[in-house]
């Protein structure tokens, strides 16, 4: 139903989806939802989700696939001959994965059976060289729905989430154009399906044989994300600073450095069970660019 939504095929004309500034209140408000089913939200967090309706549309990864056996599993490999991540359907921020090169074996092996057996499938992808990695944020309200933003993710290496960066540098025109056609097909699919409150939906650009390519949906977040807490903290801290225009949300288990001209504002302190927190870093345009 989603894809079909998401395709065009309204049955009618789509609303409008607002891209106005809207307030930093009323975006939290919308994003604080808690009365949308749990096996709702379930479904569209699963790896599946994103994977069947990326295969649908053309936005996924190519040659990503999904697994139910650890023998699947070694096949596939095997036969991609080069580098993969193995993905719990529920993993986040780079954790629950597995990494190799070929068939899996030994601790590789054992540790995808291992997340077979909690998860029950796995999302299995070639290993690509990311080139830079994007995001867009939205709210799916009983109203218009609302487009937040888009931004740059901060990814370490490894392919883990580090950070988030709002305004600075603009994202390249062709990259801005179908993120956003995607989030206004995206937000009426999920409006669709009955989901209200906020989303998120991760991508990025990766060097495919010499070319640059955009993945436009890597993954969706039915959820509060880093992202629009990002956004909503980059609104209320512009307020009183104007001139810092360049906001970056950071993980970490200590905050980043700030310049003399810039703020840094604790978002989420230093918690359990792994120690790590979050800060808002506020530059100038330029100094944003600088840092970059």
């Amino acid at each position: 139903e989603c894809a079909r939504v998401a395709r065009g095929d309204f049955g009618g004309r789509p609303s409008e989806v607002t891209r106005e500034p809207v307030s930093a209140d009323a975006i939290f408000e919308s994003a604080k939802r808690s009365d949308v089913p749990s096996d709702l939200v379930a479904a569209l967090e699963h790896r599946a989700f994103a994977y069947h309706l990326g295969r649908q549309l053309g936005w996924g990864l190519p040659r990503a696939t999904l697994v139910e056996s650890a023998e699947e599993a070694a096949a596939w490999c095997q036969e991609l001959g080069g580098s993969w991540v193995a993905k719990h359907p529920y993993s986040a921020a780079g954790r629950q994965r597995v990494f190799g090169r070929g068939a899996p074996k030994g601790e590789q092996r054992r540790q995808m059976v291992k997340l077979l057996a909690s998860g029950k499938v796995l999302l299995l992808e070639p290993w690509c060289h990311r080139l830079a990695d994007y995001g867009l944020c939205g709210v799916v309200g009983e109203e218009d729905p609302w487009l937040v933003g888009l931004h740059r993710q901060l990814i370490d290496p490894l392919g883990a989430f580090r950070g988030v960066r709002v305004g600075g540098e603009d994202l390249p025109a062709p990259v801005s154009r179908e993120l956003l056609r995607i989030g206004a097909a995206l937000t009426e699919g999920l409006r669709a399906v009955g989901f209200r409150g906020a989303y998120s939906v991760d991508a990025m650009c990766i060097d495919d044989g010499g070319e640059e390519t955009l993945v436009p949906m890597v993954e969706i977040n039915a959820r509060c994300s880093f992202g629009l807490l990002a956004h909503v903290g980059a609104r209320r801290l512009r307020e009183g600073s104007p001139s810092l225009t360049c906001w970056e949300l950071h993980l970490g288990a200590s905050p980043p450095l700030c310049s003399a001209q810039g703020a840094l504002v604790e978002a989420l302190s230093p918690a359990p069970p792994d120690g790590v927190g979050a800060w808002l870093l506020g530059e100038s345009h330029e100094q944003g660019i600088k840092n970059a």
